[in-house]
């Protein structure tokens, strides 16, 4: 299934052994669960956890994620499956 969502956000919860975790999904303006998909990138697990450190600070470290949304019967987000994420930079 093609990745036509681009979402915006900060990981807030991560686990090293499952890979799963939670995202505050700007556009949603809400935590949602994700999960990595098959084709997700190793190479950048590490950008997850560099934004999840950031959660603990005044400036949310922001990515930018290719994504599919897992919706409930309602339409409404259930979890996230990343195919890709890179991060943004930010002014200061």
């Amino acid at each position: 299934m093609p990745y036509e969502d681009i979402i915006t956000g900060n990981v807030t919860r991560f686990n090293s052994i499952t890979r799963n975790g939670r995202i505050y999904v700007d556009q949603l303006q809400k935590v949602v669960p994700f999960k990595l998909d098959v084709d997700f990138p190793i190479v950048t697990v590490g950008l997850l956890t560099w934004s999840l450190h950031g959660s603990n600070t005044d400036l949310p470290k922001k990515l930018e994620l290719k994504a599919r949304h897992v919706r409930s019967a309602h339409g409404l987000t259930k979890r996230i499956l990343l195919a890709e994420c890179k991060r943004i930079e930010e002014d200061l």
